[in-house]
């Protein structure tokens, strides 16, 4: 196994080989590099290293902030702009919730990987919890769009209420998360 490196100014971790004058993440010298030693397998940083998980999120995070403004856009754009962005909301809608599943299955993978089992934590069980209500919206959205009349006020406001818990959902599913990037139990 290659030997790594940890910048002691900001924590960047790499390869010495990889390793060039300056850190890569905040531009230190070469210097101030330590030798580190991974606590976590490497079997298990392989899969960790995969970042499957944020990936996939990135999908839901940027499908939650699309329908808000598509579902918006009809009360302040003009009809032919509306027709558009309401065709454009019903395309999205289907596809939000098949990613919200697979943010949440690559979410139970990642976190069985960084702490064996994910019952185990407190933050894990929240987030879960949370995906389901942003899993719940994004169907209703996709029901209000497919089976409402789309000219409807209370399908406009209900779509674009929709929309907005699951933006918000999405926001604190991402800020939970962003805590636990450099978590995980030491060892195979």
């Amino acid at each position: 196994m290659a030997r790594l490196v940890r910048c002691a100014t900001c924590g960047f971790i790499t390869e010495e080989g990889k390793l060039g004058d300056v850190c890569p993440a905040c531009g230190a010298p070469r210097k101030v590099f330590q030798s580190y030693e991974d606590s976590v397998s490497a079997e298990r940083r392989r899969v960790l290293g995969l970042h499957l998980h944020p990936i996939i999120v990135h999908f839901s995070s940027a499908f939650a902030v699309s329908l808000l403004v598509l579902t918006a856009l009809p009360l302040v754009g003009s009809e032919a702009l509306g027709s558009l962005a309401r065709c454009a909301a019903k395309a999205l809608s289907l596809a939000t919730p098949v990613v919200v599943i697979a943010s949440m299955a690559t979410g139970v993978l990642d976190g069985r990987v960084r702490f064996r089992r994910v019952r185990r934590s407190p933050l894990l069980k929240r987030k879960l919890l949370l995906a389901s209500v942003f899993l719940a919206s994004s169907a209703l959205l996709a029901l209000l769009l497919w089976l409402g009349e789309l000219q409807s006020a209370a399908v406009i406001a209900g779509s674009v209420a929709s929309a907005a818990v699951g933006l918000v959902a999405s926001y604190l599913l991402g800020a939970w998360g962003g805590g636990l990037v450099n978590s995980a139990f030491a060892g195979k």
